[in-house]
């Protein structure tokens, strides 16, 4: 900038011209603002083919081209055009051995003349490197805001005051009546931001997991000696604050789980976090894991510093060596903040046994919520642990005094149920009842008996005939019921539609054999799953005489497929009696 004779402010526009390949606008551009206006007196109506909408300072330069081509001509044609144009014949002149200087000096720092014409954003970024702090934004009033509170108006005289653009640049302030900006052009933010990167302040605002993006972003808001040249745009945050990003990265990416493409090792730890949830859920509990900010914590600790997006994730999970892979597996003890007793779990098991059945203890319903399903569905009262949690605990609880001690009341008074409580027939489509009769304790029943008018669903259940809704209790754990009819009535009709069915299931089994008359089969088996729509029964085959001939008969217990198999064998014996006989 020292060894070119202009001002640092042009000299400074004419060095960056290299950059975007506008040397040769430039060279013309800094060399006719370094003299005075070469326009006298009012502008008339013919100069209006030099004005630029957007820019005056293509109107600079297109004034310099036609001038040039002007020259070409005799001295007398020169001062004939610049008389009709309003124009100084020795201002011109001045400029023109400014520009033979400035192009001599600029040759020796490597700036030439480019044949190819430069595009207008190549000619004013190259301006504002040098006329960065000249910028304003335009205000609601229509005045403009400069850098450091400056407030000023485009001069009148521009084709630019009437248009208003957004963004400008001006080439020299004055003030007069008011402050004016003279030689302006309308330019883009971004353009002073690039320019002026070292005069620029940024600041990063609600960063956060872009799921879109898959990498951790905030709103970057960039200031520029008083003004705001852009607010709101969505940056990667991981390059400019490394530390946070990998701690938002690992709350909300992974914790969270707002992460979609999840490498081998992190989706086992999801997987280890889910069945300890499920032990969380059978145990009707939430306080066995760890909190999610330890989780946090753990792999904030263990992650790489540059690691806050997918790609970045994917990178690492790709080089991991076996120590490093076993870093960060999540075992019992960082994910379960106390281990669950293996005592506690045994009174929720996964499997509840309902007689012969066994039912998944995951359509049992959680705590605080209700679910219709199947009674035959919810045999919740055969986990251990939820017979301490029933009606009768909220009938135990007098007031808030003795909450404290409710749970072991209600432990205490839980009820034990007969194993062979249960209607089977009910599982093949009549209504679901209990046949034995449940036990209460003395203290209950005495609590009940205080209580007319309200039906307890325990002490009733089984022989005084009870009929289930298929509703349960979500907070308490029992279902709720009530008696509808005499228990021999109920259980004849059940019984008689479990009958027919377990006959149909048989026949359908056994088609191929249909009647027999002798052993048509080398061994029956002793048991046998069926599967139904509510779960699995295990049923027992044997032989029924069904006039003079035999069939495959579906029994519900060992002791009664027994007796039936004696009789049928007694039939199939006379049989083969008599057909020895007539054969002899």
């Amino acid at each position: 900038m020292a060894r070119l004779p202009l001002d640092p402010r042009l000299g400074r526009a004419l060095l960056e011209s290299k950059r975007f390949h506008a040397e040769s606008e430039l060279l013309a551009i800094v060399s006719g603002l370094s003299v005075p206006d070469v326009r006298v007196g009012e502008d008339p109506p013919s100069g209006a083919v030099f004005e630029d909408g957007k820019s005056e300072f293509s109107a600079l330069l297109k004034l310099w081209q036609a001038y040039r081509a002007a020259r070409e001509g005799t001295r007398r044609e020169l001062r004939r055009w610049c008389k009709e144009r309003h124009l100084s014949v020795l201002r011109l002149s001045e400029w023109d051995d400014v520009y033979t200087q400035v192009v001599d000096r600029a040759r020796e720092l490597g700036i030439a003349a480019q044949r190819q014409a430069a595009s207008y954003t190549g000619v004013h970024r190259s301006l504002l490197a040098g006329f960065c702090t000249m910028v304003g934004t335009r205000g609601e009033d229509g005045a403009y805001t400069g850098t450091r509170g400056v407030h000023f108006h485009i001069f009148p005289g521009s084709l630019l005051a009437r248009r208003r653009p957004r963004w400008v640049m001006a080439a020299s302030v004055i003030e007069t009546s008011r402050v004016f900006a003279r030689r302006v052009a309308e330019v883009e933010p971004n353009w002073i931001e690039t320019a002026a990167g070292h005069l620029v302040k940024r600041e990063y605002l609600e960063p956060d997991w872009d799921e879109a993006r898959e990498e951790v972003v905030a709103r970057e808001r960039v200031g520029f000696l008083g003004l705001t040249l852009s607010a709101g745009r969505l940056v990667n945050y991981g390059p400019i604050a490394p530390e946070e990003s990998r701690l938002i990265f690992a709350r909300e990416a992974i914790v969270y789980q707002r992460l979609r493409r999840r490498p081998e090792w992190l989706m086992a730890n999801d997987a280890a976090v889910r069945a300890a949830q499920q032990i969380e859920e059978r145990l009707r509990t939430r306080d066995l894991l760890q909190s999610a900010e330890s989780f946090v914590e753990f792999y904030d600790q263990r992650l790489p510093r540059q690691v806050s997006s997918a790609a970045t994730l994917e990178y690492f999970s790709r080089h991991l060596s076996l120590e490093e892979r076993l870093a960060l597996a999540l075992t019992p003890a960082l994910i379960f903040a106390r281990l669950p007793e293996a005592k506690a779990l045994a009174q929720f098991p996964r499997t509840p046994r309902w007689t012969r059945c066994a039912w998944p203890s995951s359509i049992i319903s959680p705590p605080g919520r209700s679910r219709m399903v199947p009674i035959s569905r919810c045999r919740c009262w055969r986990c251990p642990g939820l017979r301490a949690r029933g009606s009768m605990r909220r009938s135990l609880v007098g007031s808030a005094a003795h909450r404290g001690s409710a749970a072991v009341t209600a432990q205490g008074s839980a009820p034990q149920f007969d194993p062979n409580c249960g209607n089977r027939s009910g599982f093949f489509g009549g209504r679901d009842h209990c046949r034995g009769r449940c036990r209460t304790s003395k203290e209950v029943a005495q609590r009940t008996a205080r209580r007319p008018g309200r039906t307890d669903p325990i002490r009733y259940c089984g022989g005084t005939g009870v009929q289930f809704d298929g509703a349960i209790d979500g907070d308490a754990g029992w279902p709720r019921c009530r008696a509808r009819q005499r228990s021999a009535d109920l259980r004849r009709r059940c019984a008689a539609a479990g009958r027919a069915e377990l006959e149909h299931r048989a026949r359908a089994a056994y088609a191929a054999l249909g009647h027999w008359r002798r052993f048509e089969a080398d061994e029956l088996p002793e048991s046998t799953p069926l599967v139904l729509e509510q779960g699995t029964l295990q049923v027992y085959p044997t032989l029924m005489r069904r006039g003079a001939l035999l069939q495959v008969h579906y029994e519900w217990s060992a002791e009664e497929a027994r007796r039936t198999w004696r009789e049928g064998r007694r039939t199939l014996g006379k049989d083969d009696a008599r057909a020895a006989s007539a054969a002899t």
